[in-house]
């Protein structure tokens, strides 16, 4: 049971350590203190996608795979597609 255990709680206690770790690419963390409340706000005007030349090219590319399988269910897609982002 020892042998097992005290590799897990290694791991463990490391994990816990490295996630701790924080990265200050600007600025200086000491001028967050007495924040309490902050808003996130995503744009995405500029997105990127992988292996597609812009979004509309994504977009028509998986709303035609999934035409091809289901009628409908390409422009489910793409309505889906908008309104998983936050408003």
């Amino acid at each position: 049971m020892k042998k097992t255990f005290l590799p897990f709680l290694f791991l463990f206690i490391m994990g816990s350590i490295s996630a701790q770790r924080l990265n200050v690419e600007q600025g200086n963390i000491k001028n967050l203190k007495g924040i309490t409340l902050y808003k996130v706000v995503f744009d995405y005007t500029d997105v990127n996608i992988p292996k597609f030349k812009d979004e509309a090219a994504f977009l028509k590319d998986k709303m035609d795979k999934r035409e091809e399988k289901k009628a409908g269910d390409g422009e489910r897609f793409k309505k889906e597609w908008f309104n998983d982002r936050p408003r």
